[in-house]
């Protein structure tokens, strides 16, 4: 039988853990927002994103494997979601 306590314990260790990686992530989009704002213009909104995107996709793929198409679909619904709200 598992102690509950161990089961909180370990719960708590995850939400630390997600708030620590929700800083970080929330730290690295501000400076790349930084770096962006004097660069962003309407005529290169789409190369600055296609680049993001095929960078971030690159990488992904690199640090996680070819076979991890689950976390950037995760990623790509959570997007949806903060731009119209929880999906169907």
């Amino acid at each position: 039988m598992t102690d509950p306590t161990s089961k909180d314990e370990e719960a708590a260790k995850v939400d630390r853990f997600r708030q620590r990686m929700a800083a970080k992530v929330a730290e690295i989009q501000g400076a790349l927002m930084t770096w962006l704002r004097p660069r962003d213009s309407e005529a290169d909104n789409v190369c600055i994103t296609n680049a993001l995107l095929n960078t971030a996709l690159d990488r992904h793929v690199a640090v996680h494997g070819a076979d991890s198409f689950d976390l950037i679909e995760a990623a790509y619904r959570r997007a949806l979601e903060r731009h119209r709200g929880p999906l169907q």
